[in-house]
């Protein structure tokens, strides 16, 4: 039985959606709809997850003005969050949907990706919160994520309980399942 499921992301974003009536690269577009709301894989996920009406909890490091912001969309959609400071400010992500043909092209800021200090007090506290049939989800994708935390959030996971599900899921980046 899962008592709680907690989604860990390392590396959020405000996503800014703009919709066009249809892109051209390099002309002047007028712009029909905007929206900006919280992103990241382990948010999704805990959206999903409430939808299916399972106990979730997302955990997040955000900073700066968009970080405040950030936090503020999560309070907004009144998802089960815990959001750690981070000195640097949140990564804003640009996609722009062309509604003429139905396409959407995504330009994807760099993140500070799990910044030590705020990393090290999700760490923490995650293990103080977490019991037996606990299940903990975390895109693992070294490659392009904080190697170095993700691997010391495992190494925590593991003695802890070798029988603590740890999920790691499909990325797009990756092309496989980790």
């Amino acid at each position: 039985m899962i008592f709680m499921i907690y989604t860990v992301t390392l590396n959020p974003a405000i996503d800014e959606t703009l919709e066009v009536e249809h892109l051209r690269p390099g002309a002047t577009h007028r712009v029909l709809s905007r929206c900006r709301y919280a992103g990241g894989k382990g948010i999704n996920v805990a959206r999903a997850l409430r939808v299916f009406a399972e106990d979730c909890v997302a955990l997040t490091i955000a900073g700066g003005t968009t970080g405040q912001e950030l936090a503020g969309l999560l309070r907004q959609e009144e998802l089960p969050c815990t959001v750690y400071a981070a000195p640097h400010p949140t990564r804003v992500n640009l996609k722009i949907s062309s509604r003429g043909d139905g396409l959407t092209t995504e330009l994807n800021a760099p993140g500070l990706l799990g910044e030590a200090a705020p990393a090290g007090r999700l760490r923490e506290e995650l293990l103080e919160r977490l019991l037996p049939g606990d299940v903990v989800v975390l895109r693992k994708d070294f490659e392009n994520v904080t190697g170095p935390i993700v691997k010391r959030i495992i190494a925590v996971f593991s003695p802890f309980s070798p029988s603590l599900p740890i999920l790691f899921y499909y990325t797009r980046a990756a092309k496989k399942w980790q």
